[in-house]
């Protein structure tokens, strides 16, 4: 919900976020069966999967390091090829973000928590709930109008 609402103030769809973060899901997939602690981009550049205290970083958070560590290459012919390195073909629907940084994500997301565009998880698994309910009722109905003399 946060990356939806962000999407629409950095130019990037949303669908091109989620695609880079699988990205880096597979990044951090790769290095974890390597032994590492961080995924590597071109150029040298490692991002760390691991907080100060030796817990694992979320993928959200490896993903906006990453957004970061790319951002801050400042020739830029290098941050496209370590863009194109870690993100694949796709890398130049996600530059607008690369250019915004993580910190506008991060705004965005406390923005849209502060309008109540994000909805709590338990407001979500409600809203699952009853839509299960409502889909029982349709299929109910389906069941007696077929049944329902012409």
């Amino acid at each position: 919900q946060e990356l939806a609402y962000a999407a629409r103030f950095v130019d990037v769809e949303v669908g091109d976020m989620n695609k880079g973060m699988a990205k880096i899901v597979a990044g951090m997939r790769t290095a974890t069966e390597g032994g590492k602690d961080s995924i590597d981009i071109a150029g040298g550049i490692q991002v760390s999967m691991k907080n100060q205290d030796g817990t694992m970083k979320s993928t959200q958070q490896v993903f906006y390091d990453t957004v970061d560590a790319i951002g801050a290459i400042t020739d830029e012919t290098e941050r496209d090829i370590a863009a194109q390195d870690i993100f694949g073909k796709s890398y130049q629907d996600i530059k607008p973000l690369i250019d915004a940084g993580s910190e506008s994500l991060l705004r965005y997301a406390a923005e849209a928590h502060a309008a109540g565009v994000v909805l709590s998880d338990e407001a979500v698994v409600a809203l699952g709930e009853f839509d299960d309910k409502m889909e029982r009722v349709n299929a109910q109905m389906e069941k007696e109008k077929a049944g329902a003399p012409r």
